[in-house]
């Protein structure tokens, strides 16, 4: 009895800790984490592209020079080589003609950042019954179109800011604050493949904010000299100095030209 009574009454084993088996619902989520990121990696495209930046020209260069259309050898301000980077299935801002995404240079390219809006030109196939993105030859010459309106959108703002200051100058400043607003920075990148040549339409972020955060005002159409009848505060105070640019660029250039359709962000 003394015998049994023994083997009954071994001391007693310590206590270890069983692994965790995980839930279905853990596992579940861990592999939607993991397709997600694979998918990413996936999607995601790197270009390596010579980057031709736009450079800032006068408007009596313009018209000196007569230079009417953007060349990205001999009107760019200098060229870079640089890395793109975007996701392909990213959801696309579209235009008239041409789509936008944010993307993203290993370097900075026009601005202290190095986030960027990469455009592209499509057109609408009727076959196909989807937009479809132009050729790299295309996309060249039609993005050298935007970009020499650009250039002279630009000018012309040039001129009212060297009346400005002009006028600064000589009567001293004005009761009111002078809005400093200017054209986004932009350049023509080209893909470095000879095998599959690519272009696209490089803008800067305006104030780091992506397509679809940030206040993007209208301010004046292209149907009516007035700003739009919304606008209150600040945003009329922007409107009403825009008007007034159409009024001096029209001045300027003796009724040839003036810039219309202002919209943009604005960055505090």
């Amino acid at each position: 009895m003394l015998m049994k009574c023994a083997e009954h009454c071994r001391p007693r084993q310590p206590y270890q800790r069983r692994t965790p088996v995980p839930s279905v619902c853990t596992l579940f989520i861990l592999f939607r984490l993991l397709i997600s990121q694979l998918c990413l990696t996936v999607n995601t495209e790197h270009k390596v592209c010579n980057v031709h930046i736009v450079s800032d020209t006068a408007f009596s260069d313009l018209i000196k020079n007569g230079s009417s259309f953007f060349d990205d050898i001999t009107n760019g301000q200098n060229m870079v080589h640089a890395t793109l980077t975007f996701d392909s299935n990213a959801k696309c801002k579209f235009g008239a003609f041409k789509q936008a995404i944010v993307g993203r240079s290993n370097i900075q390219v026009l601005a202290d950042s190095t986030s960027i809006i990469i455009k592209q030109c499509f057109f609408n196939c009727r076959a196909m019954g989807k937009k479809v993105i132009l050729d790299g030859v295309t996309q060249v010459k039609k993005l050298s179109s935007e970009i020499n309106c650009l250039r002279w959108a630009s000018a012309l703002m040039g001129l009212v800011y060297d009346y400005v200051d002009e006028h600064i100058g000589m009567h001293g400043s004005p009761p009111f604050s002078v809005p400093q607003m200017h054209f986004v920075k932009s350049a023509l990148a080209i893909t470095e493949d000879s095998m599959c040549c690519d272009a696209f339409l490089l803008e800067e972020v305006i104030d780091g904010s992506d397509l679809d955060n940030g206040e993007f005002v209208k301010y004046i159409g292209n149907g009516s000299v007035f700003p739009y009848d919304h606008l209150e505060g600040e945003a009329i105070h922007r409107a009403k100095f825009l008007s007034f640019c159409q009024h001096l660029q029209f001045i300027k250039t003796n009724t040839y030209a003036f810039v219309a359709d202002f919209q943009g962000e604005f960055n505090t």
